[in-house]
């Protein structure tokens, strides 16, 4: 454990000792700087992405669509962008949150490949990829405006 011991009486300096300790330590805490950055620039640029989304998202109406406009709310919820730390740097994740005022079975998150994808029932209407496609230079450029300003 690093101390701080007063050295002489003629004259007042410092030793720090624990050096190894403290450096350890402070790699530690560098290594948990750097993962909270690249976790919050993931988050700002999956938010940009998620809201490029919520505003291409098909909106239906009644009675197919029990809840018009959920899709969107599910995307434009802060939920929607999780990321996380780990050894290696961090990753994010973009999805339908999940909205509270709706019931298990009528999430946005069980219904979103097929409005993405289509079926047998239903024709195709993506909204992620041509989301990702249309809000992946701003992305990028957020995420690395964000990292430019944490390491300057």
């Amino acid at each position: 454990m690093p101390t701080i011991r007063r050295a002489g009486d003629s004259k007042f300096y410092a030793i720090i000792e624990g050096g190894p300790q403290l450096a350890r330590a402070l790699s530690a805490l560098d290594r948990k700087v750097r993962q909270d950055v690249a976790k919050e620039a993931l988050t700002e640029g999956g938010r940009i992405i998620a809201d490029a989304w919520a505003n291409m998202a098909p909106v239906g109406s009644p009675p197919e669509d029990e809840h018009p406009g959920a899709y969107r709310r599910s995307l434009s919820d802060n939920a929607s962008v999780t990321a996380r730390s780990s050894a290696s740097g961090a990753t994010a994740a973009i999805r339908p949150a999940v909205l509270s005022d709706l019931p298990d079975d009528q999430q946005p998150r069980l219904y979103a490949a097929r409005l993405e994808f289509g079926d047998a029932d239903r024709d195709a209407e993506p909204s992620a990829r041509p989301a990702f496609d249309a809000a992946q230079r701003p992305a990028l450029a957020a995420i690395s405006e964000r990292l430019t300003r944490a390491f300057r």
